[in-house]
């Protein structure tokens, strides 16, 4: 008797679907709640020498423990939902079958959401948006003016200036108006010494969870 094993594996790759990062930015953008998620799946598996193609299998898509069947199919790699808002992961399960249910593999996983996240860089005048250098906790600012770029991470709109985000910037606890580029604060060292305190927040106004702060000490120097 002869016993033929065909191995079949499935990688599964999942990232926000509508999650804004900015421009040179490297990673996947991570789902927040409220956010669509999409899980892409990538089975592996051969024929003789012929690795077949994504498109070679047939998905049964489970969320929850229950079958999707909007999702689910021939052909249908891609699954995209919406995320929880009461859970901070989602739990799902993949079965796939090859042509003639010659092949097989069923893959669980966690999908978990993050918080947004404002990140700070500086706008030079010259060199642009300085997206090398996160600003961090604090900076220090001399006599002149520094322009500070917000990017407001995993928001779900289609870029930082979307009308759905509300910007309120202060200093030392005291709200300004909100600049004409609302992701942009330009400050202004008056040769005085000193500290000061800069906070933003940021709200998606479509969504109920979606907003982060952030917080950037300010040295006043000559």
């Amino acid at each position: 008797k002869s016993v033929v094993f065909r191995p079949a594996e499935i990688d599964v790759i999942w990232e926000s679907a509508n999650g804004y990062t900015p421009p040179f930015y490297r990673g996947r953008a991570l789902p927040t709640k409220e956010s669509m998620i999409r899980v892409v799946a990538l089975p592996s598996a051969k024929v003789g020498s012929v690795t077949l193609k994504p498109s070679d299998f047939t998905y049964t898509w489970k969320k929850a423990g229950g079958i999707v069947n909007a999702a689910s199919g021939y052909s249908k790699n891609t699954y995209v939902f919406q995320g929880d808002v009461l859970n901070p992961i989602t739990n799902l399960s993949l079965t796939i079958a090859g042509v003639g249910n010659n092949y097989t593999a069923t893959k669980d996983l966690t999908v978990p959401v993050f918080p947004p996240r404002i990140l700070l860089y500086e706008r030079h005048p010259l060199l642009g948006i300085q997206y090398q250098r996160e600003l961090g906790s604090s900076i220090i600012l001399p006599v002149g003016e520094k322009t500070i770029l917000a990017e407001p991470y995993f928001f779900s709109v289609l870029g930082p200036t979307s009308n759905y985000l509300n910007y309120k910037w202060k200093i030392n606890d005291v709200a300004v108006a909100t600049p004409s580029k609302p992701n942009q604060l330009t400050l202004r060292g008056s040769g005085q010494v000193g500290e000061s305190r800069v906070s933003l927040e940021i709200e998606n106004i479509t969504k109920l969870f979606e907003e982060a702060s952030r917080f950037l000490s300010i040295t006043l120097t000559k």
